[in-house]
Parts: C-alpha cells; sequence; structure tokens
C-alpha cells in the first residue's frame, strides 16, 4: 500500500499517514506494518507546536527591535551630550552662561555722585557759562529724581569780575538720597550694552570707564529659546555659527516697569520692559572650543 499525503486536522502542518490496519511489505521482506489513525492528542499537538513556533519568532522580531531603538536611542544620547555637536541644547547653555556674566539690566549715567555743575551769570541775569552742560546734566538725571533716587541743591556765591562787573556764580548739586542708595550697584556689575556711549561724530562707542549704575533688574538676562542657527563653517581655523534667540529680563524692579520718563529716556530700560511679555529677538556668534560652545 502506498502511503498518503494528507493535511493534518489543524491546518497549520501537514503529515504522512498509512490507512489502518492495512499491509504492505512486500518490498520489506513480508513484514507487516500496522499504523493508528492520528489520535486527538496528535492533532493538539502538532497545534501547539505550530502555536510555539509563531511566538518564537513573534519574541524574536521584538527582541530585534529592542536592540535597534537601543541603538538609537544610545546615538541620540551621545549627541546630545556632545559639548562640540550644534544642538539647540548647547547653544541655550553658553548663551545663559554668557548673560549670567554679562551682568544686570541697568540704567547707567556717566556722572559720579554727588555730581556738581556751575552756572555762572551776571546780575541782570543774563548766562555766562555752564548752562548747557546744567541743562544736558538736568535732562539726563530728570527721571531718577522724579523717582526720588536724587536731589538737587544749589548755592550761589557772588563776586566781581576782573572788569569789575558783578557775576553770580550758582553751584547745583545732584547727590543720592537714601532711595537711590539702595538701587545704586558697582558699574562693573552693569552690563556692557548700558555703558556704552556713543562718543564722535562717526558713531563709535565706548564702554564708560567711571558712572553709576541704577539696577531695575535683579534676575539678570534669561535665554527663552534658541530658534535657529546657521551650519557651522570654518575660518581660519575657528568654526563658527550664528545663532538667533529669544531673550527676556528677569525680576523687573516696579520703579523702572513703572517709570514712562525712564523709559522715554533709555531705549534699554523701554526694550528690557517691553521683553518681559514678549522676549526680544536677538542674535549672537558662537565660537566652537575644545570645551564647547562659547559667544564671540
Amino acid at each position: 500500500m502506498i502511503p498518503v499525503y494528507e493535511p493534518s486536522v489543524s491546518g497549520s502542518t501537514s503529515s504522512l499517514r498509512i490507512p489502518t490496519d492495512r499491509n504492505f511489505g512486500a518490498g520489506l521482506g513480508g513484514g507487516r506494518i500496522h499504523l493508528d489513525e492520528p489520535t486527538a492528542g496528535d492533532v493538539e499537538e502538532n497545534g501547539n507546536r505550530g502555536e510555539l513556533s509563531t511566538t518564537a519568532e513573534s519574541e524574536e522580531e521584538k527582541m530585534k527591535a529592542s536592540i535597534w531603538w537601543a541603538g538609537v536611542s544610545l546615538i541620540t544620547l551621545a549627541g546630545c551630550s556632545d559639548p562640540q555637536a550644534a544642538s539647540e541644547s548647547n547653544f541655550m547653555r553658553a548663551l545663559q552662561e554668557h548673560y549670567d556674566d554679562a551682568g544686570l539690566p541697568c540704567y547707567v549715567v556717566r556722572e559720579e555722585f554727588p555730581h556738581s555743575v556751575t552756572t555762572t551769570e551776571t546780575a541782570e541775569g543774563r548766562e555766562l557759562e555752564g548752562q548747557f552742560l546744567y541743562e544736558q546734566t538736568s535732562t539726563a538725571l530728570n527721571p531718577l529724581i522724579e523717582l526720588g533716587f536724587i536731589e538737587v541743591s544749589s548755592r550761589t556765591e557772588t563776586r566781581e569780575n576782573q572788569f569789575g562787573r558783578v557775576e553770580m556764580d550758582t553751584e547745583h548739586i545732584f547727590a543720592l538720597t537714601s532711595e537711590g542708595e539702595a538701587v545704586v550697584r558697582p558699574l562693573v556689575d552693569a552690563t556692557d550694552d548700558a555703558r556704552l556711549r556713543r562718543r564722535d561724530m562717526f558713531g563709535s562707542g565706548r564702554v564708560l570707564p567711571t558712572g553709576t549704575a541704577f539696577c531695575y533688574g535683579a534676575g539678570g538676562y534669561r535665554v527663552v529659546e534658541v530658534t535657529n542657527w546657521t551650519v557651522p563653517t570654518g575660518n581660519a581655523g575657528v568654526t563658527m555659527s550664528t545663532v538667533e534667540f529669544t531673550l527676556t529680563a528677569g525680576d523687573l524692579a516696579d520703579w523702572a516697569v513703572g517709570s514712562e520718563a525712564l523709559q522715554e529716556q533709555s531705549s534699554i530700560v523701554a526694550r528690557d520692559v517691553r521683553s518681559v511679555e514678549n522676549p526680544r529677538e536677538t542674535r549672537k556668534t558662537m565660537l566652537l572650543t575644545a570645551q564647547g560652545w562659547v559667544t564671540e
């Protein structure tokens, strides 16, 4: 009898089956082979083997996926931890370090206190000298006078000039009040842009070496978001990138926020007050060093 190839009951495997109680064996020396019908247990066992095989393949696929994602995670973490990578986190950190060291938001005047300006006029009240400087100083200091940080006093002396004419010298004294002393910080605590003054006809400027800083932002400056940066490029051995970001001034004093005169007098104060609600957009050139990115 020829063995018959039939699909199993489970449908997941095939088996070789020989009809029951049939003799064949002429070619096997006349022996008799008796093969039983497959039992329900056989079918169940074959089915379970198929399920086990499918489960094993599923587990293998899961393991491969886990290994792949682990590799991706390691690569991502390596990029994030590399201080030399051109990334948002690296630029954010470098910029904030710069502003932490840059100083506080301050209104800086070139005068040191007490400060005096002398004007001279004739007995008839005709101005002779010093009036322009006095008016210039008064204009610059007027917002601080209104805030009660500076008080003004004067004293007048009468004398005769070399021609025997009577002239009057008036010394105008600008001095800090106790309220003013409370908000004044050493000049080095102020940012460079707060101390920058235009000095010549070409518009170039320099940072004031002396002056007084009325500081209004105890929280300094905070980088809110890095919005964009250029692809790092090399020039003369230096790798650089221009980074765009938003910036805000933190913990502004009420006297600065509420003083319209001060904000009209100083574009920097006005800018910082606006940045509380609308962080200002700015940019800086960043340089790549062996330790990571730094500001130019």
